[in-house]
């Protein structure tokens, strides 16, 4: 299970979600799966992406520096695209 909440600057709720991601995964996987899953969530209901607060030190670095090896590679590459494409 995974779940995210967007929040405004104010720290104001504007949207929440959780989802249930099949199959079994390494937590860096994981944790890299739940980040695409939370900016496409905001994606959909049009909410612009500045900020993505993450707790696995592992995935913010992989998307810092758009570290795209291994299997991770093609979802990192979904994050990245998904911040890069986020409305203004």
């Amino acid at each position: 299970m995974r779940g995210v909440v967007i929040r405004d600057s104010d720290g104001t709720i504007l949207g929440c979600q959780a989802k249930k991601i099949q199959g079994s995964f390494s937590p860096f996987m994981a944790e890299c799966l739940a980040l695409r899953e939370s900016l496409l969530f905001a994606k959909d209901c049009g909410i612009c992406i500045q900020i993505a607060k993450v707790d696995a030190t592992r995935v913010v670095q992989a998307v810092n520096c758009g570290d795209s090896l291994a299997e991770e590679g093609a979802v990192i590459n979904d994050i990245l695209e998904l911040f890069s494409v986020s409305p203004l």
